[in-house]
């Protein structure tokens, strides 16, 4: 008898429980085993409709009211227990062959254990062995569909030993209640105890076979696609045609399968009214249930050589699953059978494919057999990792992939096997290391540090021994590749580490002290590696020399005129710095990085220089970074305003009233730049760092008198005019500041910048004010005109013009030049013009000119320097305003206009 109770669940339908009497062997333990139960009967007849319906019972789960059954629809019946009833409950056969209620495991066994071996036969004459005695029989329980536990005996190997025998025992529960065995094994649920039924009540958990439905993966023309591959080795020989999976849905989901035998039949497309064949698919094995539902069938190809390639239009074959039971056939819809050829394949790392959502990282492609000149080079990024402690099984991380179809051969049905080799020499950075020795690899491709050539495995930590390795199906070749291995320690993390500043190193420099021959330095000692660095990761030189590249380091440059970093431009190499770290590769030196600050750097600014010694593999070391930040900072120095010519209440304004010419035949507005200033420069000296070059210059003006930085332009700045400055040589020493036109008012402010040259390219600068004076000073007196009664009023207004000097002295006065004015001033004349002026905004204290004219006939009028008052005949009673402007004018050196004041007076004040 077979096992078919493998697995039992029992429950009660309406209360009574589970006994078991007079038993031997296991008979006493199953006697333990009560099972109280109950339910409604109604539920019974439920259940039954709905599994014949072609429903399957999905899982028995017990409940404090009874147990719960659960059909494939989604639909669940609740079968309680009776007014005095215990929980349901749900028996089963564990994996370790015991039994089990509701999932705990009871001491007894439902199986019988593996008996002992047996006793050796009786040894024979000396020389020759006794033959082994048998092994033990199985004995164990199961409850049969009468209502009896039944004793089956086996063999070792499962073959039965004689028929299974009946027990007294019965595992149905009391006339008062309801037991049933689901037995999923023979396809029925077993009731017993049923109201209205006669001994045990037996409903079917399958029903009959009505169709079966292909479930592609592929759509040609309407139907689905059978695909095979033909596999070709690297030489193009044909290797092996795959035996793909195909799935097929059955109709209804829990149709009696038992007894079916199982065939593809085919035909050609073209040929269709022709019978079927079934020369082309054979099924390997017997199918298997899929996760998903369905039939799992693993098909071959009868003859690789029938199989169509790619559609083939004068050659396209459709095939059909057929199912035979009892003479009765049931065929599937048809669908295309294609075959692929496949020669393209690439040895991938099976741990990314399959874990990272297959990401396809293919290793380094060989040619076909171990070649030096394939081997992937030094610098190339390792393939996998192995702790120097532990090994490398190489094969967990070997797939082969077809890049035809974009699937790995497994996925395809094809199951590929590899050989790996280690090649015989790799040599490392030094040229000389053959990495090989490092590592030992054992037949079925592990990995391991080579005990017997380093005792300590620590060194072999940086090494990348490397693999050759060939994918083969059918024993030929269609794949090689190289894989890189990396050694690494319990540091190695599989996201890169980056980097980390181990030291800081600062300095802040004053412009003019930097040594303008060899600069400032900010270096990194030796003994600091060593203290700070290395101390810190805990290696040797040695092995920081193998773990970083000491010949590649990264220098990148942060700058931020305001000493801060946080929004710096990068990367930006700054005039005047640069960097040495030539001293890490050689450790006897003093200084392992040196950052120089030379006079070309900007004399106002900081920056950020970061020196990065990359590890060899930032997953294993984390990057060195040293940071080295420097402020330098300038103060202008210029010379100081000569106290002696400073204006009262200025701090940088000169006063230039002007002299006489080189050749003393003139007088000019002109100064000697190095007047204004302390001692007239001497001994001034340029500031360190500042080139010789030093001038003084007139920049445009922006309009709150602002003078534009020497250099730079503006569009809303406007010249000075009127002004200039003489070229100096070498820059203020020898320049002369002189007017170029007269001036137009007592005085005129310049703005002179003075500028001074930097070692960088770069200019400091000082503005001061230069006013000129006119030298002379003009006033003018009053004039009264009379209103006579017969007769006009006249005045010459040039006796009323005074003009001094800024000492007071006379330069014009009655009408006539100065002997003081042309010895002194070497004047030879003085121009004046003459005008009248009347209310106006500017002079608000004059009467309006139309109370002087009417018509054009004017009673106020001048001629040259003579003014006259006409009275046309009537008695003036009060007094009349205006004024004369006279405008002096010296030949390059002024023009200037004051206004005086007439009175007119009134015909009375005349007559007195």
């Amino acid at each position: 008898m077979k096992k078919f109770f493998r697995t039992v669940m029992a429950f009660s339908l309406a209360g009574g429980m589970l006994a078991f009497t007079g038993c031997t062997d296991y008979e006493d333990d199953i006697n333990k085993l009560d099972d109280r139960l109950t339910a409604v009967e109604g539920t019974v007849a439920d259940l039954q409709t709905k599994i014949e319906g072609g429903s399957v019972i999905t899982d028995v789960e017990t409940t404090a009211d009874g147990v719960t059954v659960t059909l494939s629809d989604g639909s669940t019946f609740e079968l309680t227990n009776g007014t005095n009833g215990t929980p349901g409950s749900k028996v089963t056969i564990g994996d370790d062959g015991y039994w089990y209620i509701d999932g705990v495991k009871t001491d007894y066994p439902a199986t019988g254990p593996k008996g002992d071996q047996g006793d050796p036969g009786t040894s024979g004459n000396p020389g020759t062995p006794g033959a082994p005695g048998a092994d033990a029989n199985v004995v164990y329980y199961v409850p049969n569909a009468d209502g009896y536990w039944y004793k089956v005996t086996e063999t070792q190997d499962g073959e039965p030993v004689g028929d299974p025998v009946k027990t007294d025992i019965s595992w149905i529960a009391s006339a008062e209640g309801v037991t049933a065995v689901w037995d999923k094994e023979n396809g029925q649920l077993l009731l017993s105890g049923v109201e209205g039924v006669e001994g045990t009540l037996a409903i079917p958990l399958y029903s009959a076979l009505k169709s079966l439905a292909f479930v592609p993966e592929v759509m040609h023309d309407g139907l689905g696609v059978i695909d095979f591959y033909s596999i070709y080795d690297l030489k193009g020989a044909f290797a092996a045609t795959n035996n793909p999976e195909v799935t097929y849905r059955v109709n209804p989901a829990n149709a009696d399968l038992s007894g079916v035998e199982w065939a593809f039949i085919n035909r050609n497309v073209v040929t269709k009214v022709a019978g079927d064949a079934t020369d082309l698919i054979d099924i390997v094995g017997e199918p298997e249930a899929g996760e998903k539902g369905g039939l799992i069938f693993t098909v071959t190809a009868s003859d690789d050589k029938k199989l169509p390639s790619d559609f083939d239009k004068e050659n396209q074959v459709i095939v059909a699953l057929q199912a035979l039971l009892e003479g009765e056939e049931i065929v599937s819809d048809y669908s295309f059978v294609q075959k692929t050829d496949l020669k393209d394949f690439d040895i991938i790392n099976k741990d990314k494919y399959y874990a990272e959502k297959k990401v396809v990282v293919p290793f380094t492609q060989g040619t076909g057999s171990d070649k030096v000149a394939d081997y992937p080079a030094l610098d190339y990024a390792a393939d996998l990792n192995m702790n120097y402690k532990e090994t490398l099984d190489i094969n967990e991380y070997l797939e082969t992939y077809a890049n035809e179809v974009s699937k790995s051969l497994p996925e395809i049905s094809v199951a590929p096997t590899y050989k790996v080799f280690l090649v015989k020499e790799y040599l490392g950075e030094d040229d000389e290391t053959n990495q090989q020795q490092f590592v030992v690899l054992s037949e079925d491709g592990v990995l391991s540090v080579n005990s017997s050539f380093i005792s300590n495995p620590r060194p072999a930590i940086g090494r990348t021994p490397l693999l050759y390795v060939q994918s083969m199906v059918n024993g030929k070749i269609i794949a090689d590749c190289y894989i890189k291995v990396q050694i690494v320690d319990d540091e190695y993390s599989e996201e890169p580490k980056g980097e980390k500043i181990f030291k800081t190193i600062t300095g802040s420099f004053d412009y003019n002290e930097i040594d303008p021959v060899d600069g400032e330095d900010l270096v990194l000692e030796w003994e600091d590696i060593n203290s700070e660095i290395l101390a810190a990761l805990g290696l040797s030189y040695p092995d920081f020399e193998s773990r970083y590249d000491v010949n590649a380091s990264e220098v990148t440059y942060d700058v931020d005129k305001d000493g801060k970093y946080d929004e710096p431009v990068d990367d930006v190499v700054p005039a005047g710095v640069t960097s040495d770290a030539s001293g890490l590769s050689a450790s006897t030196a003093t200084n392992a990085v040196k950052v120089n600050i030379s006079n070309q750097v900007d004399e106002h600014g900081s920056a950020r220089v970061k020196v990065v010694i990359p590890s060899k593999n930032n997953n294993q070391d984390v990057d060195v970074a040293i940071v080295f930040e420097y402020t330098v900072t300038h103060t202008p120095e210029f010379p100081a305003i000569n106290p002696d010519y400073l204006k009262p209440g200025t701090t940088n304004t000169v006063q230039v009233k002007g002299k006489l010419n080189e050749d003393g035949s003139a007088w000019v507005m002109q100064s000697s730049i190095r007047e204004h200033f302390e001692n007239y420069l001497a001994g001034w000296e340029t500031p360190g760092n500042h080139t010789g070059d030093y001038w003084a210059v007139l920049m445009p003006l922006e309009a709150d008198g602002t003078p534009v930085s020497y250099g730079e332009t503006s569009t809303t700045a406007k010249e000075q005019t009127g002004v200039a400055i003489s070229d100096g040589t070498p820059g203020w020493e020898t320049a002369e500041i002189a007017l170029t036109a007269p001036l137009e008012d007592d005085s005129f402010t310049a703005v002179v910048t003075i500028v001074i040259g930097l070692a960088n390219g770069h200019y400091c600068e000082m503005n001061y004010n230069v006013e000129f004076l006119s030298p002379f000073v003009m006033t003018l007196g009053g004039i009264e005109l009379e209103t006579l009664t017969a007769e006009h009023s006249t005045a010459d207004m040039s006796e009323y013009i005074t003009v001094k000097d800024r000492d007071g002295k006379a330069i014009y006065e009655k009408g006539a030049l100065t002997k003081y004015a042309k010895d002194t001033y070497k004047l030879s004349a003085i121009d004046f013009g003459y005008d009248l002026v009347y209310n106006s905004k500017e002079y608000p204290g004059f009467d309006d000119e139309a109370s002087f004219s009417k018509d054009g006939d004017k009673t106020l009028v001048i001629a040259g320097s003579e003014v006259d008052w006409y009275n046309k005949g009537t008695t003036l009673q009060q007094r009349k305003y205006a004024g004369y402007e006279v405008t002096m004018e010296v030949a390059n050196i002024c023009k200037i206009a004051k206004v005086g004041n007439i009175t007119i007076l009134t015909s009375a004040e005349s007559a007195e």
